[in-house]
C-alpha cells in the first residue's frame, strides 16, 4: 500500500474510509495489531482477523 520504508499501518485507516462495499473482515499480519485500528474496524462492522504481537499484554 505504501512505498519504501513507510508504515502500512498508518495507511489502513484511510483505506477503510474509501467509499466502497464494506468488507466483512480484514485479514492482516501482526504489523497491524493495534487497539485503535481494531476498534475502528469493529465500529465499521468489520471483523479484524489479526494475530496478536508477541509482546501484547492482553491478546
Amino acid at each position: 500500500m505504501t512505498s519504501g520504508e513507510a508504515s502500512d499501518y498508518t495507511s489502513a485507516e484511510p483505506l477503510m474510509a474509501i467509499p466502497a462495499v464494506t468488507p466483512k473482515a480484514l485479514l492482516a499480519d501482526k504489523g497491524y495489531d493495534g487497539d485503535g485500528l481494531r476498534q475502528s474496524l469493529l465500529m465499521r462492522g468489520i471483523l479484524p482477523i489479526i494475530p496478536p504481537r508477541s509482546n501484547r499484554k492482553a491478546p
